[in-house]
């Protein structure tokens, strides 16, 4: 494991603990959950990298899988909190992203696909993010923190998928970004949001 990678699984300790014990802000606690769990499976493919070839490349597979997936939820989950009930679109469609994890293994063969999905996925939640911050860009707080951190985190994706690395000695060029990306984002994005969801006292929708 080298230096990067630790880097990253003590920014990803502390940005869990930051949202699981973040006060401000009631109406994040259902999201709370989701967002710590996301975080913290972003961080397998480290703390299991010295498991055997093929099974650390199962584990990185799919925790990096359901890492954006519970991403996806959180997003669409703080959409859904975010409009007024009148023209809020059914509950249920905020797991749907879930039946990636369920379609996922009839692919599991087939390289170009897996890597094509991944990368749709991951782009997508990004760019919800980054369309979500720009929609609330009169009432957020911290967004240009938000944007820098945003901006940090599509390099980190750029970076990752369309550089070749001859070796583990330049793989910090994408896990240094995503390290201050998912710092920076995680922190300020519940910092931000705190006040701007109006809690409903039942979350069955």
């Amino acid at each position: 494991m080298i230096w990067s990678e630790i880097l990253y699984l003590f920014s990803c300790a502390g940005v869990t603990l930051y949202i699981l014990l973040f006060k401000r802000g009631v109406s994040l606690i259902e999201f709370r959950p989701l967002l710590s769990a996301s975080v913290i499976t972003s961080a397998f493919p480290f703390l299991f990298k010295n498991l055997p070839t093929q099974q650390s490349q199962v584990v990185s597979e799919w925790s990096m899988l359901v890492s954006v997936t519970l991403l996806l939820i959180t997003l669409a989950l703080f959409i859904y909190r975010m409009k007024p009930v009148y023209n809020r679109f059914p509950y249920p469609f905020v797991y749907l992203p879930f039946l990636v994890l369920i379609f996922y293994p009839l692919i599991s063969d087939a390289e170009i696909l897996k890597d094509f999905l991944n990368i749709l996925l991951q782009s997508g939640a990004l760019l919800i993010f980054i369309l979500l911050t720009i929609s609330l860009f009169s009432t957020l707080k911290y967004r240009i923190i938000l944007y820098t951190g945003q901006l940090l985190l599509l390099l980190a994706l750029g970076v990752f998928w369309f550089y070749d690395f001859a070796g583990d000695d330049l793989i910090w060029y994408w896990q240094l970004p995503l390290t201050a990306g998912v710092a920076t984002c995680g922190v300020m994005a519940l910092k931000a949001s705190a006040g701007i969801i109006e809690r409903e006292p039942s979350f069955s929708g």
